[in-house]
């Protein structure tokens, strides 16, 4: 819990937070109350028309975060938030994705390289009378995904802050999220990529950095 204090003394500062990892769109499908799953070669009858939204655990925590910010009046300092992730520009879930991110103001990166063809990754959320949820993931281009498509430039650098608040006083704060579902996250190179970060915002004066 933050002090007055400590309001006080954050009051004027720009707060800039960047999310790294997964983006998906989830095909909602609710099942009858007393239905049970599907048997092979069966048929379950849905109790709603089969929806579609934005998810992925990283574009949902810049969601959430964003809507917090918006909630919240006359908050601390001024934050600036932002997205790093990869999707398919060019078919209609990424697109959905990006107008998305877009409507709740989140800086977007798409990292995707020419090597990570694909569509973007979506995934079947079938819930269950009773609530239990089972998946059915397509990663697309979020397969390829690797570390060093990262961005770190962007988030080393204080001058892209898009803030009135000046750039020697800030905080900045990195967050992974999705790890699980990104396999080339696991090869050990994104540790090394966020102690660059850390390294290099260190010699950067007047701000603070968390990982």
């Amino acid at each position: 819990m933050s002090s007055s204090n400590d309001a006080t003394s954050s009051a004027g500062k720009a707060v800039r937070l960047d999310v790294i990892g997964d983006a998906f769109v989830d095909l909602l499908c609710v099942m009858e109350p007393d239905a049970g799953m599907p048997e092979p070669g069966g048929d379950t009858r849905l109790a709603s028309p089969v929806r579609t939204f934005a998810g992925g655990s990283a574009l949902n925590t810049a969601t959430h975060i964003a809507s917090l910010c918006q909630s919240v009046s006359g908050h601390r300092g001024h934050i600036s938030l932002g997205l790093q992730a990869v999707w398919n520009e060019g078919d209609e879930h990424g697109k959905l994705l990006e107008a998305h991110a877009n409507q709740w103001g989140i800086r977007i990166k798409n990292c995707r390289t020419p090597e990570g063809a694909g569509a973007t990754g979506h995934c079947i959320v079938i819930v269950s009378g009773n609530g239990e949820r089972s998946f059915l993931t397509h990663l697309g281009c979020v397969a390829h995904f690797c570390a060093s498509h990262l961005d770190i430039h962007s988030l080393i650098r204080t001058d892209n802050l898009s803030v009135d608040a000046p750039t020697h006083s800030h905080h900045q704060h990195v967050h992974v999220a999705g790890y699980y579902n990104i396999p080339k996250f696991w090869n050990g190179n994104l540790q090394s990529q966020l102690h660059q970060i850390r390294e290099k915002r260190s010699k950067l004066s007047g701000g603070t950095t968390s990982i």
